[in-house]
């Protein structure tokens, strides 16, 4: 048995008063296709994706589990640039247990059924775990960069290296504190049936119309993104021109040729 697959968009009613301005959500247009009874896609892309997303989700979690498990039990594992690979390993695994998971069943089913304080709590963990990749990775280009193009300065001690990961984690919650103050679930009805959606509404309107999401995002992007990259960017290139001068790794150069010769003939 099938039923008619709804693609709506959201019609916004602002009933302004002297306390504020609310939103009202309502189906404005629909068409139909044929679905299954427990999504809005056909039968086949259903299971696939079903599939599909159990794979990369097992895969996610098992390897960063594996990861984590690796550098903590074997003492010798324990090194800089490792705590920095399990701060990684931690954000992607939580990425995928407390975020993906719940949002892949909502885009299903286009119904959130975990209630609005986990609505909150899902997109709070998804900006921190965006936030907290992208500051580790930074910290990795960071830490290699001292190794390999600065060899001769004293490296990052464990206790630094860790003091920086709590930095990370208070950064992206930090970043991502908008997300759990306006994050709320909103009902709608669509032919007969109470369904309800997890979205972020801000004081000025939802997503598409607020100028405060506008600026949260750019503010976002340039945090997360451009001034990392730059970052990156420039303590990579640096290392390649380092590398790329070197020789091949493992050739010895004639100053090193000399110096061996010499303590041969001594």
């Amino acid at each position: 048995m099938t039923v008619s697959k709804v693609v709506y968009t959201w019609e916004m009613d602002f009933n302004k008063s002297l306390l504020g301005a609310s939103t009202v959500l309502v189906p404005r247009k629909a068409t139909a296709s044929p679905a299954t009874d427990s999504g809005s896609m056909p039968t086949w892309a259903y299971h696939s994706w079903l599939c599909l997303f159990a794979a990369m989700l097992v895969t996610a979690i098992g390897g960063n589990a594996i990861v984590i498990w690796i550098v903590i039990a074997h003492r010798r594992m324990r090194t800089v640039t490792n705590y920095f690979l399990v701060n990684l390993s931690l954000a992607d695994l939580m990425m995928a247990s407390l975020n993906c998971l719940f949002n892949f069943i909502y885009m299903l089913h286009s119904d959130w059924v975990f209630g609005a304080w986990y609505c909150q709590l899902s997109n709070f963990i998804a900006n921190v775990t965006v936030a907290a990749s992208v500051f580790t990775l930074t910290g990795i280009s960071f830490d290699r960069y001292q190794a390999i193009v600065r060899p001769m300065r004293p490296r990052m001690s464990k206790t630094c290296s860790l003091i920086m990961i709590a930095v990370i984690w208070v950064s992206g919650m930090l970043l991502a504190i908008p997300c759990l103050m306006y994050s709320t679930t909103k009902e709608y009805r669509f032919k007969g049936k109470l369904k309800t959606a997890c979205l972020i509404s801000w004081p000025d309107g939802l997503p598409d119309v607020s100028y405060m999401d506008f600026m949260y995002q750019s503010l976002f992007f340039v945090v997360t993104y451009a001034v990392p990259m730059l970052g990156m960017s420039f303590f990579y290139t640096a290392m390649g021109r380092v590398l790329w001068g070197s020789g091949t790794i493992g050739e010895l150069t004639q100053r090193q040729l000399d110096s061996i010769r010499s303590k041969r003939k001594v």
